[in-house]
């Protein structure tokens, strides 16, 4: 039955991934940095932050954390995003600000999705 949570809900978050990673990809085609990617998993530590203190059915954090935003954000996306950058010369600084903008921000709404609980 755990395959059965995880799996909806990665399939559901993959599904919402193209979604949104189609339209800022229409939105922000002219740009080197890699938006889509970045919104995604923001999105995605944003959620875990705030779900993994809100939920206590072990269920739904299948279905939702493990599953769904498993689905959503994209770690092997993210690091060959990072790689091709840093190939070319004329991005290898924004190779660094991507990496070190994800991991920042990325921990930063990870805690704020866990202290907005307290507000709610």
């Amino acid at each position: 039955m755990i395959l059965v949570y995880v799996g909806m809900g990665t399939a559901l978050g993959a599904v919402a991934r193209l979604f949104i990673t189609t339209h800022l990809n229409q939105t922000f085609k002219k740009h080197a940095f890699p938006w889509s990617t970045f919104i995604v998993n923001m999105i995605a530590c944003f959620l875990i932050g705030f779900l993994t203190v809100t939920i206590h059915d072990s269920k739904l954090k299948l279905l939702l954390i493990s599953g769904f935003l498993g689905g959503l954000s994209t770690f092997s996306t993210f690091a060959n995003e990072i790689v091709t950058l840093g190939q070319d010369k004329t991005t290898k600084k924004l190779a660094l600000l991507y990496s070190c903008a994800s991991l920042g921000f990325g921990i930063i709404l990870v805690y704020l999705g866990m202290q907005i609980y307290a507000f709610v």
